[in-house]
């Protein structure tokens, strides 16, 4: 526990947790290959430190890939979550809602958005506009509510998104897996290789069909989570902020 409380929980769930559920076929094929572990303590420090560092390489890894496939998810949706939740011709928050979010940011920040006919004639200039101002909502939500709920969605969103941008590692570290599992049971007939080789066997047909086809579903709904309860908030928040300006004049 004391050294997972040098990462923020962000970092321990949409980095960590992605890049431990990546390596898992290889740590169980490296328990089965190496069971002298549970007995030797000198081994089993070694091992784990070396587990450790690859688990933090991997974070890095599954963050690299995740972001890598950002921005094609953004556009087979259609753009990212949090600019099209604000256009005028997207129809998730009602046209208020909107018009408010578009008075918050004039009055927090300077920044005025597009009109609705400005849009129209230019919804690559118009989407460029909202991002922009998406760039300042996150930031007051990091200094005004940084343990908020919409934080929560944009660790969910994390998780999701490294870990699908993290499937085809899994994949070839469960295959590498079964390879070596097979060899060695092919060669010494051992009934723990042949478990490994069921093992890692195992995990994939589960694993293909969920990253496949469930995962990218879960990764748009909790992006748009986010984004709807980021935009939110910060409507909340600034409007708040803002009576409460009033009230002391």
């Amino acid at each position: 526990m004391a050294l997972l409380d040098i990462f923020d929980e962000y970092d321990r769930k949409a980095r960590i947790l992605p890049a431990v559920i990546v390596l898992s076929p290889g740590l169980c094929t490296f328990l089965i290959f190496l069971p002298e572990i549970r007995r030797s303590s000198i081994f089993l420090l070694a091992s784990g430190v070396v587990s450790v560092a690859l688990v933090y390489l991997a974070a890095h890894v599954v963050r690299f890939l995740g972001a890598s496939v950002e921005q094609s998810l953004w556009k087979s949706w259609g753009g990212a979550p949090s600019t099209r939740l604000v256009r005028w011709r997207d129809e998730t928050l009602g046209q208020r809602t909107k018009a408010q979010l578009h008075a918050d940011l004039e009055s927090r920040f300077g920044v005025g958005l597009n009109s609705e006919g400005v849009e129209a004639k230019d919804p690559i200039g118009a989407d460029a506009v909202i991002a922009d101002a998406f760039r300042h909502v996150r930031e007051y939500l990091r200094l005004h509510d940084a343990e908020g709920l919409w934080q929560k969605h944009n660790v969910e969103y994390g998780f999701a998104r490294n870990l699908l941008g993290g499937r085809w590692l899994f994949s070839m570290v469960a295959l590498s897996g079964a390879g070596a599992c097979y060899i060695s049971a092919t060669l010494t007939h051992g009934e723990r290789s042949t478990e490994g080789l069921m093992l890692n066997i195992f995990m994939l047909l589960i694993w293909l069909p969920f990253a496949w086809l469930v995962l990218p579903l879960m990764v748009k709904h909790a992006a748009e989570r986010y984004a709807e309860r980021a935009w939110l908030t910060f409507g909340e928040l600034a409007r708040e902020n803002r009576s409460t300006v009033g009230e002391k004049r």
